[in-house]
């Protein structure tokens, strides 16, 4: 049998009530106290790419022991990149940081990145003086020629094609022709 009056009465729910979280303790890292984070000072221990760089290039620095907490989202603050660039500067776990370009970087482009001296390790201890390194996106190079070099026949209106590793802007203005070494 089937009681469905019992099925059909609405169901009294009281609301929950809810109350806001309390503040999280302050805490305090005494320097050297957790095992894995070394004593003394932050320290930049890699920080690449450095000199030549290949086309996408996401400048990342590691430091010896963490600057965020795990999960952190809040984005790393105070790190440069000159010329500037539009991207942003993202956690890699709690040690390393690496900015991310929108698009790729500039070719032909030097760049320097700049680490602000204040930064903080998770322990307050800080760098002992602003970190920067350079590097450059790749330039230019001739990949191919067509003819290729040493060709010795050419038909009597040869067409001359040039091949680069990246999309060359004003290569006419820019571009010098020797055959013979002569111009």
């Amino acid at each position: 049998p089937r009681d469905d009056a019992r099925l059909e009465a609405p169901i009294e729910r009281k609301p929950l009530e809810l109350s806001p979280l309390p503040q999280p303790p302050s805490v305090t890292v005494t320097p050297g106290a957790f095992p894995g984070i070394p004593a003394g000072p932050l320290a930049v221990v890699v920080a690449r790419p450095q000199g030549d760089a290949r086309a996408d290039v996401r400048p990342a620095i590691t430091f010896n022991k963490p600057i965020a907490a795990l999960g952190e989202s809040a984005a790393p603050s105070g790190f440069t990149i000159t010329p500037a660039d539009e991207g942003e500067w993202r956690f890699i776990g709690s040690s390393s940081v690496e900015f991310v370009p929108k698009e790729l970087l500039p070719f032909a482009t030097s760049f320097e990145v700049a680490v602000p001296g204040d930064l903080k390790a998770i322990d307050n201890t800080t760098l002992k003086a602003p970190h920067t390194f350079r590097f450059e996106t790749l330039r230019p190079r001739l990949s191919s020629t067509n003819p290729e070099s040493g060709w010795r026949w050419l038909p009597r209106e040869p067409t001359l094609a040039l091949t680069f590793n990246q999309p060359v802007k004003d290569l006419d203005k820019h571009a010098r022709v020797l055959v013979n070494g002569r111009a």
